[in-house]
């Protein structure tokens, strides 16, 4: 008893407590995201919040961090978003901007509520459509016009030669 007691004696002198158990940041949106980054339109990063038990927590304070260099982006006011959870515990990542980078890229997530934290990191990609591609649509677009164009004459002149056979032949009387 005498060293349980002087155990909690020291505790209490150095300030230490023990660690309150941590919230769970779960990724429900946007790990593995591969972004073009020709798309204005990125997939929005959505993290979900529980407490030690499993349920949903309302009003953490969550803060998606973008890589300072590289591959990834920025948000409307920064590198960073704070947003605050709902009542189904999920937070967004709205505004996400990307960058002309193509590569891997993470976004660290950190979420605060009631004295506990959480942590999770979303992983995504940055690409650039292959010039191969760019030029295919790029034929495309212009040989289905011709193509049709091309169609319809054939059919104008079909037409035209049916008429000009269907004509009863003239004579001389």
């Amino acid at each position: 008893m005498r060293i349980w007691i002087t155990a909690m004696a020291s505790v209490a002198a150095w300030g230490a407590v023990p660690a309150a158990e941590e919230l769970k940041v779960i990724v429900t949106a946007g790990d593995g995201a591969v972004h073009n980054v020709r798309d204005p339109n990125p997939f929005i990063p959505v993290v979900e919040v529980r407490d030690p038990a499993g349920r949903p927590v309302l009003n953490a304070v969550v803060t998606f961090r973008l890589p300072e260099l590289g591959p990834g982006g920025d948000f409307a006011g920064g590198k960073q978003l704070t947003m605050v959870t709902n009542a189904a515990g999920e937070a967004r990542a709205q505004g996400l901007r990307l960058n002309p980078e193509t590569g891997e890229w993470q976004i660290h997530v950190v979420a605060v509520w009631s004295g506990r934290r959480g942590y999770a990191t979303i992983s995504q990609v940055s690409a650039a459509p292959l010039a191969e591609e760019t030029e295919s649509h790029l034929a495309w677009f212009i040989w289905l016009p011709l193509g049709v164009a091309l169609a319809s004459a054939i059919g104008a002149i079909t037409v035209l030669c049916v008429c000009l056979r269907a004509q009863p032949a003239a004579t001389n009387s």
